[in-house]
């Protein structure tokens, strides 16, 4: 270990060579390394400084904000970090940060990227005392850095040395890799995207939303929670719905993952962003030191970190790489994230909270565009003829294959039957590009691909993406000659020393064709985890296995295989290739599919029906007709019903109809519809899935739906049959059903709770109608459907009813050239929304600009005029006119403009009743108007507007001199006759007669007697003679009303006057108090010994802020006036056991915090002293200070539990638990005083006992439970029970949670599995035991969920526990 001095060399040198290649790199005008610069400061500053700076730019989103570079909004501290150090750059500085007012109580640091920057400190700058700064102090340079780490403990700088060479990612401070550091360059884009490349779209789920099992209904309840884009306009964050900093997106094998990544990266260097690719498999290589590198001349929130393949990733390594992802997110919370993973890896935890994208399939459109553009036309139709006789879309939907299979038409001139083929042909063809050197290319192919299975084998059963060519010589036992033909094949590369395939699928592919010779037990060694045969196949497998099923010789061994595979891991034939099984298994497969989910009664993902090919099942008459039997036959609302109606919705109508079945499918969901879609519950949406296949989307199906005469909950089948309306464009042909029927679409009162309805599907059926005479029509009816009072318009909603408003407002502009009595329905339709006779006008009538484009902003006043005139004559003999006002106004609203508003004031006469009529043109909706109306009232009538803040002013001056108001007073108390307060009241509400106000009414209430209810005139006269009493008075006024009021420099000079005066007093504390917050609001100069004074009483200040905002207190505006180190070294004596004010302490321990002197300037076990005071109620907060004041926490705590008070007990107990090793001391002193933490906080108590694991804990919260005597509904629990002894005691609960109402006990139902969990994962027998139990209880149609939690509880045991097979082991696997 390098001593101290040592270190400190180091870390001079580090920033010395740093600062020399900055200066350097900016001579040459590679801006980027002031960006590293900056980012270099802001680490080590907040570890030197405790401060929490960052990037302001990066914050702001623009470079080069007002001199500004880095913040800290808690602190009060900016700083500019430069490379310059000259004098004209700080006084730039102070110009650019004087004029921002939010910086004036910001300490002010220049940062200069030197190891000297003495000069600065003698400049002379230009003066400026808006600002917190001086240039003898606070010039930070490579020096005051090195000297500030100087005066830290040994361990503090040993920690700064290690988070430093992290930071960096270096091992030591080598002068060459420092220098490569900062003078790399921003690479291009090196990834290379595909010839023919194509272009993807991607859909979401909201973060709300992403339970597999809600994924199809979800969609139908409220369509924008799943929208499609590309993929830069997810990550960009141009998705309103889907915006986030981390994405994770799942696809199948072979989908183009990889290449959407390359595209991706791209486009982001093209915008000037920084994307990182990384792949995932690297990591079981070079996982000992940091894997995931961030650039450090970028700021985070321009990195994009590309993580693909994490499921390639082995076992073993898979929660380590994991861990190191979330560790980026936590130190670098702006950076976004993607990562790339298979759909069979998907039932993990690991990645909650990001958003799930998923890869679409290429559309038939897109499709047949790619082909007709890489074949001839004959050639294309003939493609596209084979694949739909073929019905291999789903085959082509991927890029991957696509590009395979006219690649195999080209060569074959017909289009293959079984994907195997289509490797067969490419291997092929791979091979053939570099053999014109070989005399015996037949036998060497031959040889080669003996040596690759092998070593695809190799790389299969280590889960590893390459190898070494040292491990393929001495490990597999091939010669350097033996392995040089291997890269004959352009699909097996080289690079450097590591050996690889080109695509994963092809090394899949090798391993599926060696274990397709083996027999099952055989297989079974290879497949499953541990290579134990009677254990679960491993996850990486998946499809390899599959793959090799469709390769195997139809026979005993094959039907072996499939049923070894259907019987205990019938999940992954779901993902079988049916293009690659025989029809009979086809159909034998689709029974035990569907067979399984009908057992478990339990939801199929929606993806495995679409994107795992079960709707290909279906393909085949067989199959076809044995689902249409499963759904006639079926008469229950449940998960089996919604699966076979998602399997509809995919399936391929065209093929019914060639076998004479698609009548028969009509028909069957028509008659589900009619014996089930009456039924009063929300389950009845999974009737209407089918429909979203488009097959359905006709006429004669929209006509039949309306037959039904449906009425369920919600109106699903009214839902179903706008977004049919919708999809066919026909909305002008129904708009007398919508117009008839949109009223049945409305909330619904379901299990005593309101249940929301989303109206947008009618919002855009009006916006697609395109006939005059339905644009007519909704303009009369217009104003009923957007009635509030029968419907709650979300934000979402009233956006669509912009839109749709537009859209009508479009096309009346051209029906108006044809029939202009359109404007009367328009107009009549404003009128409705201006005069409110519907709710919900507000939001349009701010559309009014829209409207008045519509109508041509020359329009002729002249009918408004008229308006006017008849409202004149009205008012000037005093009748009635209400209504005809709020036309009259309406239609300003309408046509009225700047532009024209002469021609309504030109004709007024100065008289009231004119005068009244020019205050009915405001219309309170056009800002810009109403300020032109008042403009030119004010012309025509001055002395009705008088200045109400003048005379605001006139009174505060009134006030402030001492003389005239004491005359005043007494004038006053002579006048009044009463010395009733009331009577007082109305005579200075009467104040233009008597010329009183209210200052001179709060003034008397000081001499108002409450038990007499009279005034005492001689206690007034004494207080107004009392100087030192009249300045009181009047600071107090100022604080009642300083929000509304502003003030002038004289004033402002006066009040300062008072408050310099006052404190000089030596008043009370109460008043002390009040004046400090006047002090503090006017910035009042005070001597600098009575400020330091006033130091114990932090906690004042200012008028302005809110109790609930940051900023304004005492401290901070000490600092402005006086050096920061007399404030610091006077804290400590006011920082005592005997608490006064408890506010007051906390202020003062933050402002040691602030400044990062808790440690230099008190003792830990003090401050555990004081927040140990029974008064104390800011304990908590200063535990958090002190856990980030303070290195070492853990040992105080400890040493000081026995004396702390019950609540700093609990706080130090969940502190130390985040340390496993503290967790038997833990056990220890909560035996010792669980009596006394009951008794203060038993819940509590008891929730940090469960999380320990306390047995008579779990005793006790399971009797309270089961005697109902607490309420335990929706508390949660962090069970940490892992001895299976336990696991009575979690099946009651587990049972009590699912005989109580689900939603009230689904917190404890969650903790209790999380437990179960825990005891599974501790060997294989209790794993079984646990799981054995689970699926004892399942009870269809009330918890399937067990099924899922008992997949994910096998699912993590067997990842856990899987051992890493060596290159060796495997060699002796295949051997």
């Amino acid at each position: 270990m390098k001593k101290i001095p040592e270190v400190i060399k180091d870390i001079t040198f580090l920033l010395s060579t740093i600062f020399s290649e900055i200066e350097s790199n900016n001579q040459q005008g590679l801006n980027d390394k002031s960006v590293f610069g900056e980012l270099l400061m802001r680490f080590i500053l907040n570890d030197i400084m405790n401060w929490d700076l960052i990037n302001i730019n990066a914050r702001q989103g623009k470079s080069n904000v007002a001199g500004i570079d880095l913040i800290d909004d808690e602190h009060k501290i900016a700083i500019q970090v430069t490379a310059r150090d000259d004098k004209a750059k700080m006084n730039d500085m102070i110009e650019k940060v004087s004029k921002q007012t939010y910086l004036s109580k910001y300490h002010i640091y220049f940062c200069c990227l030197k190891m000297d920057g003495n000069k600065l400190k003698r400049a002379t700058l230009n003066k400026n005392g808006k600002i917190i700064f001086d240039n003898k102090k606070d010039i930070i340079d490579g020096n005051k850095i090195i000297n500030d780490i100087k005066g830290k403990s040994l361990q503090e700088i040993r920690y700064l040395d290690t988070n430093l060479r992290d930071y960096l990612g270096l091992e030591d401070y080598d002068p060459v890799k420092i220098k490569q550091m900062v003078e790399q360059q921003d690479q291009p884009w090196q990834y290379t995207i595909p010839e023919n490349y194509i272009e993807r779209t991607f859909s979401c789920e909201s973060i709300d939303i992403q339970r597999e099992t809600d994924d199809v209904i979800s969609k139908l309840i409220c369509p924008t929670y799943h929208p499609t884009g590309r993929l830069i306009d997810f990550v960009c964050q141009n998705i309103e719905q889907a915006q986030s900093n981390h994405y994770i997106i799942y696809s199948s094998a072979q989908s183009g993952k990889t290449t959407e990544l390359y595209h991706l990266g791209k486009e982001l260097k093209d915008n000037q962003l920084c994307p990182v690719f990384i792949k995932a498999a690297d990591y079981d290589k070079t996982h000992q030191g940091r894997f995931l590198q961030i650039p450090l001349n970028f700021y985070e929130k321009d990195i994009i970190l590309m993580i693909d393949g994490f499921d390639e990733v082995s076992d073993n390594n898979r929660d380590a790489l994991h861990e190191e992802i979330v560790k980026i997110q936590e130190k670098f919370p702006e950076i976004r994230i993607i990562v790339t993973c298979r759909e069979n890896f998907k039932m993990n935890k690991q990645f909650e909270g990001y958003i799930q994208l998923t890869l679409q399939d290429l559309t038939i459109n897109e499709i047949s565009s790619f082909i007709k553009n890489s074949l001839s036309e004959i050639e294309a139709k003939r493609v596209t003829n084979s694949i739909e006789t073929k019905r291999l879309y789903s085959f082509v939907c991927i890029p991957f294959y696509l590009k395979a299979l006219i690649e195999y038409y080209k060569k074959n001139h017909h289009c293959p039957n079984l994907r195997k083929e289509l490797y067969d042909f490419w291997i092929d063809r791979a091979f053939n590009v570099d053999d014109k050197s070989i005399t015996d290319p037949i036998n060497l192919q031959s040889k080669v691909k003996s040596r690759l299975l092998r070593i695809a084998m190799v790389l299969q059963i280590t889960e590893s993406q390459d190898i070494t060519q040292a491990d393929i010589l001495t490990e597999l036992g091939l010669t350097k000659p033996e392995l040089n033909e291997c890269f004959h094949l352009s699909l097996f590369k080289r690079k450097d020393d590591r050996c690889y395939f080109e695509h994963n699928a092809f090394k899949e592919y090798y391993a599926a064709s060696y274990i397709s010779k083996l027999p099952l037990e055989e297989v079974k060694k290879f497949v499953c985890y541990n290579n134990d045969p009677g254990g679960k196949i491993c996850k990486s497998w998946y499809n390899t296995l599959l793959l090799a099923l469709s390769m195997k010789e139809k026979g005993k061994e094959y039907d072996d295989l499939l049923n070894w595979i259907m019987k205990d891991n019938i999940e992954i034939m779901i993902n079988i290739d049916p293009f690659s099984i025989s029809e009979s298994v086809k159909l034998d497969i689709l029974k035990r599919i569907l067979d399984d989910y009908k057992i478990k009664n339990t939801y199929v993902p929606d993806s495995y029906i679409k994107n795992f090919n079960i709707s290909q099942l279906c393909n085949i008459l067989e199959t076809e007709e044995y689902l249409i039997k499963e759904f006639e036959n079926y008469h229950k609302l449940d998960p089996y019903l919604n699966t076979l109606e998602r399997i509809i919705q995919w399936m391929d109508f065209d093929s019914l109809e060639e076998v004479g079945l698609d009548k028969r499918y009509d028909n069957a969901i028509f008659e589900k519809i009619k014996e089930l879609g009456n039924t009063n519950t929300e389950d009845t949406l999974m009737l209407y899935v089918a429909f979203r296949n488009k097959h359905f989307k006709q006429c004669k199906y929209i006509d039949k739906l309306i037959s039904l005469h449906i009425s369920s909950i919600g109106q699903r089948c009214l839902s179903c049959i706008y977004e049919l309306i919708k999809d066919t464009d026909t909305a002008d042909k129904y708009l007398d059903f919508i117009l008839k029927s949109e009223h049945l679409l409305q909330e619904f009162r379901l299990h005593n709770a309101i249940c929301m309805v989303n109206r947008e599907i009618i919002y855009n059926l009006i916006a697609s109608i395109h006939e005059p005479a339905s644009v007519k029509l909704f303009w009369n009816l217009l104003g009923y459907l957007l009635d509030e009072r029968k419907h709650y318009y979300s934000s979402t909603e009233k956006k669509d009813i912009e839109l749709m408003i537009q859209h009508l407002l479009e096309l009346s502009k051209e029906i108006m050239l044809e029939d202009s009595d359109i404007k009367h329905d328009i107009e009549k339709f404003w009128e409705q929304v201006y005069m409110k006779e519907y709710s919900g006008y507000k939001y349009i009538s701010n559309m009014h600009a829209d409207f008045q484009k519509t109508f041509n902003c020359n329009y002729n006043l002249g009918n408004i005029i008229e308006e006017r005139n008849l409202l004149r004559t009205l008012v000037r003999n005093n009748c009635p006119c209400k209504r005809q006002l709020k036309l009259f106004r309406c239609h300003i609203a309408m046509h009225a403009t700047k532009k024209n508003i002469d021609a309504l004031f030109k004709d007024l006469q100065k008289n009231q009743a004119d005068y009244i009529i020019s205050t009915w043109y405001r219309t309170s909706i056009s800002k810009e108007w109403d300020e032109a109306v008042e403009k030119n009232i004010r012309k025509l009538w001055p002395i009705r507007y008088p200045d109400y803040k003048k005379q605001q002013m006139d009174k505060l001056d009134r006030l402030l001199k001492y003389t005239f108001y004491k005359k005043h007073i007494k004038e006053i108390i002579k006048s009044i006759r009463s010395k009733n307060s009331m009577s007082y009241k109305i005579k200075v509400r009467e104040s233009t007669e008597y010329k009183w106000d209210q200052y001179d009414y709060n003034f008397l209430q000081l001499a108002y007697d409450s038990d007499t209810k009279e005034y005492d005139f001689r206690l007034a006269k004494e207080l107004i003679e009392d100087q030192n009493e009249y300045e009181y008075f009047v600071l107090d006024q100022i604080k009642t009303e300083y929000n509304s009021q502003n003030y002038t420099e004289s004033q402002i000079k006066i009040i300062n006057k008072y408050i310099q005066h006052q404190i000089a007093l030596n008043p009370s504390e109460e008043r002390l108090r009040k004046l400090l917050s006047a002090a503090i609001t006017f910035d009042t100069n005070l001597p600098e010994d009575r400020l330091i004074k006033c130091i114990p009483f932090a906690s004042c200040r200012d008028y302005k802020t809110h109790y609930l905002d940051k900023g304004g207190y005492l401290l901070e505006y000490i600092e402005r006036h006086i050096d920061i180190d007399k404030i610091l070294n006077e804290i400590p004596q006011y920082i005592k056991k005997d608490i006064k004010n408890s506010n007051d302490i906390y202020y003062l321990i933050q402002e040691l915090f602030k400044h990062n002197q808790l440690d230099a300037r008190i003792k830990l076990m003090d401050i555990l002293d004081i927040i140990n005071d029974p008064n104390m109620i800011w304990h908590i907060q200063i535990c958090e200070m002190v856990e980030k004041g303070y290195k070492i926490v853990e040992n105080c705590y400890k040493a000081y539990f026995d004396h702390a008070k019950a609540e700093l007990k609990l706080h130090f107990a969940w502190y130390l638990f985040k340390n496993k090793d503290n967790y038997q001391w833990l056990r220890n002193k909560f035996s010792e005083y669980r009596s006394d933490l009951m008794n203060h906080n038993k819940e509590y108590t008891q929730s940090f006992l469960l999380a320990l694991g306390d047995e008579q804990a779990l005793n006790e919260l399971l009797e309270e439970i089961k005697t109902q005597k607490t309420d335990y509904r929706t508390r949660h629990f962090i069970l940490n029970y892992s001895d299976i002894r336990f696991l009575p005691q979690m099946k009651e609960l587990l049972n009590i949670g699912m005989t109580q109402n689900e939603n009230q006990y689904s917190e404890l139902k969650d903790s209790v599995i999380d437990s179960m969990e825990l005891m599974a994962m501790t060997s294989t027998q209790n794993m079984n035991t646990i799981c054995t139990y689970l699926n004892s209880i399942i009870k269809p149609g009330t918890n399937n969920y067990l099924y899922y939690d008992i997949a994910q509880i096998k699912n993590k045991y067997y990842e856990e526990h899987s051992i890493r097979i060596s290159i060796k082991d495997a060699v002796k696997l295949i051997s």
